[in-house]
């Protein structure tokens, strides 16, 4: 998984990050790209430097978050959560190294006044939530069609992308109570998604399409870790579907 993950980050960038600045035909934005700012009408210093970098700021609140519960979890369940812990703690770190790449690109935007992955992450910040067993109980064995996303991210076909996430979240998850993981992960793509095609410029389209490839490659990690955490969240424990932050949808689901 993490040598798809690299190849995913490090290789599409080669293609998407090279080409961050320039336009890429075969794609309309949905907003007015005339009234983004551009470079020589900003200065470098126009968006505040806490909003830069805004996905390593991310990822390492949820990384201090889960090792923060890790211990009140492990209490709750005589140490049978430490696993489940471990496991996302990993993968946050793991993204954490792929985060600070798209963060490094996306400096040139958030400086003039472009909120790539800012307003992504905005208000997506870690709290405690209740959690009572749904009265469903549901785990769905979900099977991420990787393959198929990677497919309409390389050919640009962003609407079709789109329909493919909603269908997942509201079909395939519709009754899945303990995909917390994974649901999280789709609904922020889809976010991010439209948010590229509704708000930000059709230069920062190649950008875009590497991180959410980036994301697309880790589901089937995401998948597993939910699998892991279902019979304590079976149990009402809420490890992971407690504590990651509710994604708001432009436009709803």
């Amino acid at each position: 998984m993490k040598q798809v993950f690299i190849s995913s980050v490090c290789g599409s960038l080669v293609w998407g990050c090279s080409n961050a600045t320039s336009p890429v035909s075969g794609f309309e934005s949905e907003s007015s790209v005339q009234s983004m700012p551009s470079a020589n009408e900003t200065s470098a210093d126009a968006t505040p430097k806490s909003k830069v970098r805004c996905l390593a700021h991310h990822v390492q609140a949820g990384i201090d978050w889960n090792k923060n519960r890790k211990s009140h979890y492990e209490t709750l369940t005589d140490g049978e959560s430490r696993k489940v812990s471990e496991k996302i703690i990993a993968l946050e770190k793991f993204m954490l190294v792929g985060s600070k790449v798209f963060d490094h690109f996306a400096v040139y935007w958030n400086q003039r006044n472009t909120p790539i992955f800012c307003l992504d992450m905005d208000e997506l910040v870690p709290e405690p939530a209740e959690f009572s067993t749904p009265s469903k109980n549901q785990f769905v064995e979900l099977n991420p069609n990787v393959f198929k996303y990677l497919i309409l991210l390389a050919k640009e076909d962003w609407r079709q992308w789109e329909m493919r996430l909603k269908i997942d979240i509201n079909e395939s998850l519709r009754h899945a109570e303990y995909n917390c993981l994974t649901r999280h992960f789709l609904e922020s793509m889809l976010r991010s998604s439209i948010l590229q095609r509704t708000v930000y410029p059709l230069k920062t389209k190649g950008l875009m399409r590497s991180y959410l490839m980036g994301i697309a490659v880790i589901l089937p990690e995401s998948q597993k870790i939910d699998t892991l955490a279902a019979p304590l969240n079976r149990q009402g424990l809420g490890i992971l579907c407690a504590d990651l932050p509710k994604v708001d949808i432009p436009g709803g689901l």
